[in-house]
């Protein structure tokens, strides 16, 4: 699948019109903090309202590091190269 295509599509929190801000947040928060996946599942909870399953964020996380913008080492996320690009 071509890598442009795929950042087309935001499958992240927020809804149409907040993709841009979710992602921001997103990134802001792993690069500020490197968190565990526990934290950064925590820290989706809290920032927003209705999300509460862990698979649902965990989804959105795998998107996030299929398309270069986040990576999991040793269960700590940092930023990818395309997150380090776009901040």
């Amino acid at each position: 699948m071509p890598q442009d295509w795929l950042r087309s599509i935001a499958p992240i929190f927020g809804g149409g019109t907040q993709y841009v801000e979710t992602l921001d947040s997103i990134l802001e928060f792993v690069e500020a903090h490197q968190p565990t996946t526990n934290e950064l599942v925590m820290w989706h909870r809290e920032a927003f309202s209705n999300v509460s399953s862990r698979e649902s964020i965990m989804r959105r996380l795998r998107y996030l590091e299929q398309v270069g913008f986040l990576r999991r080492e040793n269960d700590h996320w940092d930023l990818e190269e395309a997150g380090r690009d776009y901040a």
